[in-house]
């Protein structure tokens, strides 16, 4: 079984690395956990932050990484539209 943790994220930039630092990378029973944040159209960086964190090797995100939207459209509508594509 496959786990894929995603994170909806506005203006983060600067609480992401502790978020994703206290996310489980294992859990029994789940063969693979996987990570996405979505970056509602963040302007201070979140996106960058999040890659950089796995170019560093301090964070893998197996794959899945950072989905982002161009423009704020708000929690619901970045939950609905990922979670309709990851289905």
């Amino acid at each position: 079984m496959k786990l894929v943790i995603q994170i909806p994220a506005f203006n983060e930039s600067e609480h992401l690395p502790i978020a994703l630092a206290a996310l489980l990378r294992s859990l029994p029973g789940v063969g693979q956990v996987e990570i996405l944040v979505i970056d509602d159209g963040s302007t201070d960086g979140t996106r960058e932050t999040a890659l950089k964190m796995e170019l560093t090797g301090s964070f893998d995100f197996h794959g899945t990484g950072v989905w982002r939207r161009h423009s704020e459209l708000g929690w619901t509508h970045a939950w609905g539209s990922k979670g309709q594509m990851s289905l």
